[in-house]
């Protein structure tokens, strides 16, 4: 497959992750990030994530507690940071920087664009991270081919699931909400 169809989904995807997991988003709430692609595969992988958090904020006994300590301990040495565990680090974080609001509170303040994905199998997916308020238009054109342009004008406006007003919010209406220089 061509890069342009998976990798640079799966980098968009990655980076949404790693903005939450690393507390990016938490930190700068203000920040409006805008995903290319609707997101890559955040909308489909979601549901995993809010998975995985339920089991971590459901974690009791001393597990918790040794996770905490353990942590404690690597962070004495940069030397011992670079050794600790993925699992672990990766449980910290996310424990530190996505909970208590959970991965769909920080996922859903991310704003969407519909470059090279404005199709229905996207949509139905996007839309349970999102309402069309998050939507922004997008083609990705120059790097798309000036034939992909009205495929996707047409892929927002012919989704059943948006009424006429949400066409116009993702047609104009939230990048103006978002850069009101462009009005």
């Amino acid at each position: 497959m061509p890069e342009s169809t998976s990798d640079a989904t799966f980098d968009t995807t990655r980076t949404a992750f790693s903005l939450v997991v690393n507390g990016v988003t938490k930190k700068y709430p203000n920040i409006r990030f805008v995903l290319a692609h609707a997101g890559g595969a955040v909308p489909y992988l979601a549901g995993r994530v809010s998975v995985t958090a339920s089991m971590l904020a459901g974690l009791g006994g001393a597990m918790p507690a040794i996770a905490e300590g353990m942590g404690k301990i690597y962070s004495l040495s940069s030397k011992w940071q670079s050794k600790m565990p993925e699992q672990l680090s990766y449980y910290l974080r996310f424990k530190d920087n996505v909970l208590p609001e959970g991965p769909d509170h920080f996922l859903g303040t991310f704003y969407y664009d519909t470059a090279l994905s404005a199709s229905a199998h996207c949509f139905a997916s996007l839309l349970t991270v999102v309402d069309s308020s998050h939507i922004v238009f997008g083609t990705d054109y120059v790097f798309a081919a000036e034939a992909a342009v009205p495929i996707r004008v047409e892929g927002v406006q012919n989704y059943a699931g948006f009424a006429p007003a949400d066409v116009q919010a993702i047609a104009r209406d939230n990048v103006l909400r978002l850069f009101p220089e462009f009005g």
